[in-house]
């Protein structure tokens, strides 16, 4: 899967709300924001021989919600995209943030 397919993918196969980075308004829980963190590449001879983009797809929820998880490690599962995933509590909002770190080509 390509960094350019992913949100619509993440929309059609989870059915959850999903933006780019940020909603302008904060839709119900749970959601997905995803968003480029860097990337790394393989450079030779001046010039950039092949790049992949590290992105971060953070699910947000009012709780602790396993199923909401379980759609995302399903959809990347399913597409074969490895991931790490560590999860915070962010008090002044009073909400769990899964994120879920992957790499994928341009």
């Amino acid at each position: 899967m390509k960094f350019s397919e992913l949100g619509a993918a993440l929309v059609n196969e989870t059915k959850l709300p999903v933006a780019y980075h940020h909603f302008n308004s904060e839709p119900e829980f749970p959601y997905i924001v995803y968003l480029f963190v860097d990337n790394d590449g393989f450079e030779a001879d001046n010039s950039t021989i092949y790049s992949e983009k590290n992105i971060n797809i953070e699910l947000y929820t009012e709780k602790k919600d396993l199923v909401s998880e379980q759609l995302i490690e399903s959809f990347l599962n399913a597409h074969e995209i490895p991931f790490y995933a560590h999860e915070e509590y962010i008090d002044e909002e009073h909400m769990y943030m899964n994120v879920y770190e992957i790499t994928l080509g341009e």
